[in-house]
């Protein structure tokens, strides 16, 4: 489920469903993410803020759910991990990271 609280001031909600992100052939998981942004919480030594980096996301890599490759900004990297501003996504990206961010859970149906 989305993380919403009063205190939230980004634009667009964050979820903790996993994502799983490739940066260079290297998978990381997704601390929160939402439509417009991502957090990993491994420091990237090589990502510099303001960079522009090639991103493979992907829902579940085991059952081969869809993928997207999209282009995502650096906007920090310290000790709290690496967090990345997505740029320009594409309407079906924009679609499939939607609905798997408000669809809910089997169990909870």
């Amino acid at each position: 489920m989305p993380i919403v609280s009063r205190k939230e001031r980004r634009r667009n909600a964050r979820s903790t469903r996993p994502l799983w992100i490739d940066i260079d052939r290297v998978p990381y998981l997704a601390e929160n993410w939402s439509l417009s942004g991502i957090l990993i919480r491994d420091q990237l030594a090589d990502a510099a803020p303001g960079e522009r980096l090639h991103l493979r996301l992907n829902l579940d890599p085991f059952t081969g759910s869809p993928f997207a490759y999209v282009f995502a900004r650096v906007v920090r990297c310290d000790e709290n991990g690496t967090a990345f501003a997505l740029c320009d996504l594409p309407p079906r990206v924009f679609d499939l990271l939607s609905e798997a961010m408000f669809r809910r859970p089997a169990l909870a149906r």
